[in-house]
């Protein structure tokens, strides 16, 4: 009697020192906000003619990061922005609600301004007098007219 009762103890303990099944890995974990702002100061670096200070990238990868937790990002706009790479035209501006986009110009729009403006190349001045160009010159719609060349301001109107 006693050895029918030792049976099921016996199988569970075979059971017990069986090999285990393979454990699946876990998911890999979502991006976070530090993630997204680090691939993005990262990209917006590469895009400079000239690399910021330590303390502009600081404060650069310091605004995303605010504008993402603070701005309450989506789970697509952090992994969109986390995968974000300086080879890498991904465009995650899409995914920016309307209050997300004014709170990262409200947070970054001087210091792009400032990063832009040390990268970009020396914009010239038009001479209405003679009609022609010295360098490049930026036009008031943002389009370049690049070398010395003639341009019409008023396109051909008055």
């Amino acid at each position: 009697m006693q050895l029918r009762r030792l049976v099921p103890v016996l199988a569970l303990l075979a059971a017990a020192c069986g090999p285990k099944a393979a454990a699946t890995p876990p998911p890999p974990a979502a991006p976070t906000c530090a993630d997204a702002a680090a691939a993005g100061t990262t990209a917006i670096v590469a895009d400079l003619g000239q690399p910021p200070t330590d303390a502009q990238r600081g404060e650069l990868q310091a605004g995303i990061e605010a504008a993402c937790v603070e701005d309450a990002w989506s789970p697509e706009l952090v992994a969109c922005v986390a995968a974000i790479t300086p080879q890498d035209d991904n465009d995650c501006d899409g995914l920016l609600t309307e209050a997300q986009n004014e709170g990262m110009f409200r947070r970054l729009g001087e210091l792009m301004r400032t990063l832009g403006e040390r990268g970009a190349p020396k914009k010239e001045t038009y001479d209405f007098e003679d009609d022609t160009i010295e360098g490049d010159l930026v036009k008031p719609d943002g389009d370049s007219v690049e070398g010395d060349g003639a341009w019409d301001p008023c396109e051909g109107g008055e």
